[in-house]
């Protein structure tokens, strides 16, 4: 027995509906205020800085739950938008929901996507809700003859929210996902996630080196890092890893057991090799004294290049919204990154490029301030640089009783690390040593051989 008494209304209401679809701007992110023109990644990112660990325009109702929910209980849960590709990509990642793949840009219309997505799925338009926040959106449905409803959880009168959510189909079908879970019977996305939990937990995971997953013996099915609040993108659809029959992010209570076991696993996947300054570096001396270490080299064929790549490439616009910032690239780093790091250590970013339209990104610091959620450790943000380049360091904020480690994504010339130790008393602390995602070795580095 479920805990809803009137659970075959529920489902004459809502299992009519057998794909979910969702505007984002003003449905899924109060971004209605953050640009007059074309909207960028820049725009957003302004507003979540890399040490904010909460994005500030998510609307206050736990949709993600909501949406998890719905994705595991069947109903596929389609994103829809006029922004270009880059913008609407960097929202979804900072937004963190699940959902199962988003179609952006204006090039087609509301109506035309929402056809798309009916051939698709091989489903009669009337088997579609969409969610949106505009009269516009409304009026494309009606169309086509989708079920159309606005966000109620927009509303910012409490009471019209509430007055609105008990006459949404959106909530029925949230009710009745929810509802789902109770059931005796136990489906097979059950035994598929209980499968990767056994695989996690007894280490049964290996590196697939050419596409950079971390997938699991059970049949060689991915690790979703959608786990990680990491949506992927491709091409002009943006879909995250994300198997309806697997797992959704929301569900797992025993994240931290699941995410320290996956840590120590990556350690053993992984090696972390010392590197040193060669003869012909011009910064050798300052690296006499300090031990760095990277994951492999830059330019050159190892584990994840093309990711790197990927990460690294600000050049492209994508439809003329500015360069995209791939923070699910980064959240795999930081991941990989946090399982060489100690408990009792401390993180410091190596500073970021002047944050800009052209460089929004903010590579190093992200990378830090996430491998230190990742690691439950402190980010301590020690150095600035300014717009001439010259560092830094903030007053009387490092203490040579603790353990330091400078994070650095790409280390070239060695210029940037050098002019931060530069600023402090390395042989006065306990432990400094600096770690990066890749090195040059034409920059005038090498890896020290194993001993």
């Amino acid at each position: 027995m479920g805990p809803f008494p009137n659970l075959k209304d529920f489902l004459l209401m809502s299992t009519e509906i057998k794909v979910l679809v969702l505007d984002i701007d003003g449905t899924l992110a109060k971004t209605e205020n953050i640009s007059n023109g074309r909207r960028t990644p820049y725009d957003i990112l302004k507003l979540s800085p890399p040490q904010f660990s909460h994005f500030p325009l998510a609307y206050i109702e736990p949709l993600n739950k909501a949406l998890s929910n719905i994705i595991r209980y069947g109903v596929p849960v389609v994103l829809i938008t006029r922004a270009p590709k880059a913008y609407a990509s960097t929202l979804l990642q900072l937004l963190g929901f699940d959902y199962s793949y988003c179609i952006p840009s204006s090039v087609t219309t509301p109506a035309e996507k929402l056809i798309s997505i009916s051939e698709s799925y091989q489903i009669d338009t009337s088997s579609i809700l969409y969610i949106g926040d505009t009269e516009e959106d409304k009026l494309e449905s009606g169309k086509v003859d989708v079920h159309f409803e606005y966000p109620f959880w927009s509303i910012e009168n409490e009471g019209h929210r509430n007055n609105a959510r008990e006459r949404s189909l959106f909530h029925k079908l949230s009710l009745l996902a929810d509802h789902f879970e109770f059931e005796e019977e136990n489906p097979s996305h059950e035994i598929n996630r209980s499968n990767l939990l056994r695989a996690i937990r007894e280490k049964e995971v290996f590196l697939n080196l050419e596409n950079f997953q971390i997938e699991y013996n059970y049949d060689h099915s991915a690790f979703e890092i959608q786990l990680f609040n990491a949506p992927f993108v491709q091409a002009n659809v943006i879909t995250p890893p994300l198997n309806p029959d697997l797992f959704t992010r929301y569900e797992y209570e025993n994240f931290l057991e699941l995410r320290e076991i996956l840590q120590s696993t990556i350690r053993e996947l992984i090696t972390l090799p010392r590197i040193r300054p060669t003869q012909f570096n011009s910064f050798k001396s300052e690296f006499e004294n300090i031990f760095v270490s990277s994951f492999g080299l830059y330019m050159n064929r190892f584990i994840g290049q093309d990711y790197w790549q990927v990460c690294k490439d600000f050049k492209g616009k994508a439809s003329g919204s500015g360069p995209e910032v791939h923070l699910h690239l980064i959240e795999m780093i930081a991941l990989i990154m946090s399982a060489f790091i100690e408990r009792d250590e401390v993180v410091i970013p190596v500073p970021s490029s002047e944050f800009s339209q052209n460089k929004p990104g903010e590579i190093s610091r992200r990378i830090a301030y996430r491998l230190g959620q990742l690691s439950g450790i402190n980010t301590l943000d020690a150095f600035e640089k300014d717009i001439e380049d010259k560092f830094s360091l903030k007053l009387d904020i490092l203490r040579p009783e603790l353990k330091y480690v400078l994070i650095d994504d790409q280390l070239t010339s060695g210029h940037t690390i050098s002019a931060c130790t530069a600023l402090i008393p390395i042989s006065e602390f306990e432990s400094f040593r600096v770690m990066t995602w890749t090195f040059s070795p034409g920059r005038g580095w090498l890896t020290e051989p194993a001993s």
